[in-house]
């Protein structure tokens, strides 16, 4: 859905759908260093409907995550972690090895 490199980070977003009709798609971030090409995915959000693009904007150390162009979430290389812009919410990812985005949702 998104793609950027912003220095020796790597990003994706992806989305994924279950095969059942009724179940959510899952949207996920995708963060690979350079210098170690293990991927961190993080769970961004679950929803019922497929979304809007998305788009990502780098600000000082920081990555900002649109969905249109509202601001949701926000990436900290530093920390190591996500923090969702509206509850403050914070988590880490789940390294999920070299391929992205491969069965992320599994681990």
């Amino acid at each position: 859905m998104a793609s950027e490199h912003f220095g020796s980070q790597h990003y994706e977003i992806w989305q994924r759908k279950n095969r059942e009709i009724l179940e959510p798609f899952a949207t996920a971030l995708f963060v690979r260093d350079n210098t170690n090409g293990a991927w961190t995915a993080y769970c961004l959000d679950i929803q019922d409907t497929f979304q809007p693009p998305y788009s990502m904007k780098k600000s000082g150390t920081e990555l900002h995550i649109f969905r249109g162009r509202t601001p949701l979430w926000t990436y900290d290389p530093v920390k190591r972690t996500v923090r969702t812009v509206r509850t403050e919410m914070v988590q880490e990812g789940i390294v999920v090895g070299t391929n992205a985005p491969g069965k992320w949702w599994l681990n």
